[in-house]
């Protein structure tokens, strides 16, 4: 097992999927528990190296991406602003001050459509998930921004979710 493996491992009585972001005799690794991705040390042995997790099925949120994200601190949040896109098309910019609000999205031209459609689709995802989020297009653009670029599928991520929320 090396940087970049998938392990699995027990925490807290559930088995976990992470990935290594640091080896040697004292692994690091990455995993989402209750919808927030923490980081967990711990001795190689106590680890199992596993397949990475399986791609997630398609959906109307595969038309959007984000571009220019910037990220410049936070209080409660993360402080960011970037653009989004469905298509390749400017919808929106998207921003967070950073102290524990909800995401703003503010639309490129006098028609609000685009971003209502970015918020049904959103919801949709999150109904094809099995699970049901306040301000689902910022759970969705918090797993894009931040918890893709670790690999963690939106299955997982919400997985992880549903199992937070029934204790």
């Amino acid at each position: 097992m090396k940087k970049g493996s998938y392990v699995k491992f027990k925490f807290r009585e559930n088995e976990y999927t992470g990935l290594i972001i640091s080896g040697g005799k004292v692994f690091t690794v990455r995993f989402i528990f209750e919808g927030s991705l923490v980081e967990l040390k711990g001795m190689p042995q106590q680890f199992t190296e596993t397949d990475a997790p399986k791609m997630d099925t398609s959906s109307a949120m595969d038309a959007y991406t984000v571009s220019g994200y910037k990220e410049a601190g936070g209080d409660e949040t993360i402080r960011f602003e970037c653009t989004l896109l469905k298509n390749g098309k400017k919808i929106a910019r998207v921003s967070n001050d950073g102290y524990g609000g909800c995401n703003e999205y503010c639309s490129f031209t006098s028609s609000y459509d685009d971003i209502k459609q970015f918020h049904a689709d959103a919801k949709q995802w999150a109904k094809d998930h099995d699970i049901t989020l306040y301000e689902t297009a910022d759970t969705w653009f918090d797993w894009y921004t931040i918890v893709r670029a670790e690999f963690i599928t939106a299955d997982a991520y919400l997985d992880d979710f549903k199992s937070a929320f029934a204790k």
